[in-house]
């Protein structure tokens, strides 16, 4: 099903470049590296997605549920690859969002 997947190393500087330039989201370049590896896990999972829905076909109904920040550039990817999929995110309460 995945037949198209090349470890995201090969590729990083590309994925990260495109979420800053055709996302238009700045990142913080202090812990880059811990948003390099989220960045990398939405992409697998968006590209993930896409092939599953290829495999399952419109007939079958898919809804994907992200949880916390860490899986939150998924949903960047889906949105810009205009995949149609029901999105469900949670997340934990934090000080902030008390």
């Amino acid at each position: 099903m995945l037949g198209f997947y090349r470890p995201p190393e090969t590729h990083q500087g590309r994925i990260v470049a495109a979420v800053e330039k055709r996302l238009k989201i700045k990142l913080p370049h202090k812990d880059y590296e811990a948003v390099a590896e989220n960045i990398k896990f939405g992409y697998l999972a968006a590209r993930f997605v896409y092939a599953f829905k290829q495999h399952v076909g419109n007939d079958t109904e898919v809804v994907c549920l992200f949880h916390e920040w860490m899986s939150s550039f998924a949903l960047t990817f889906l949105k810009a690859w205009k995949i149609n999929v029901p999105t469900v995110f949670t997340t934990h309460a934090t000080v902030l969002g008390r």
